[in-house]
């Protein structure tokens, strides 16, 4: 009933992110008429790992502390499996409530997180220009021989095969859909990098 997972910036050995959930509990009852699905999560927090800073807020993401505390994520899903059809699938009922949370966002952590995105898109660009590197030969009967007119059909049958498939997408219809009442605290906290003054800043979002 537990999911836990972390972001770590391994080109230099740092830890950014780490997400917690626990009384994770998933149903789903199936009939003939009727698929019902159903989501609870007791509690949902996100924290800062790193370690290259001394940071004012460790937690990113949790629910606000109350006396009563509810279910933090709860979701409710029915589908009508007599209506739904090869190219449509029809919802009786979908349901999703949010309880309060903290958003609690440190400046000096945005550049971290930056930094690595950054890291991650220039690796990836890097790894697909290498693998775009056209061989060239001295004829072109050996560049056919080696399947690049081959390939390049192949490209192209996969394109329109990829094309029919996005037109051949379901539609979904949703007969009642509800969205609990959700009120999201946030708070900016600015740091010395950008050479701002040390102020908070909080307001609330809803």
């Amino acid at each position: 009933d537990r999911i836990s997972a972390a972001v770590i910036d391994s080109s230099r050995f740092n830890e950014l992110l780490s997400f917690s959930s626990r009384d994770v509990d998933i149903r789903i009852s199936v009939t003939k008429a009727k698929t019902r699905t159903s989501l609870t999560v007791g509690n949902v927090q996100i924290d800062q790992q790193s370690s290259n800073f001394r940071y004012k807020a460790p937690v990113i993401f949790a629910p606000t502390p109350t006396k009563y505390p509810h279910p933090t994520v709860q979701f409710l899903c029915w589908k009508d499996n007599v209506r739904s059809k090869s190219d449509m699938d029809s919802y009786e009922y979908v349901a999703l409530r949010l309880e309060e949370m903290d958003l609690k966002i440190e400046e000096m952590w945005l550049f971290e997180v930056w930094e690595f995105y950054f890291h991650v898109v220039k690796k990836r660009e890097a790894r697909a220009l290498a693998r775009q590197k056209i061989v060239h030969t001295r004829s072109s009967r050996r560049f056919e021989e080696e399947g690049g007119l081959e390939r390049a059909i192949q490209n192209a049958t996969s394109f329109l095969q990829v094309d029919r498939e996005v037109k051949r997408l379901k539609k979904i219809y949703v007969c009642k859909l509800l969205f609990g009442y959700t009120k999201i605290n946030l708070s900016y906290f600015k740091s010395a990098k950008g050479n701002l003054s040390s102020s908070d800043i909080s307001e609330d979002m809803q």
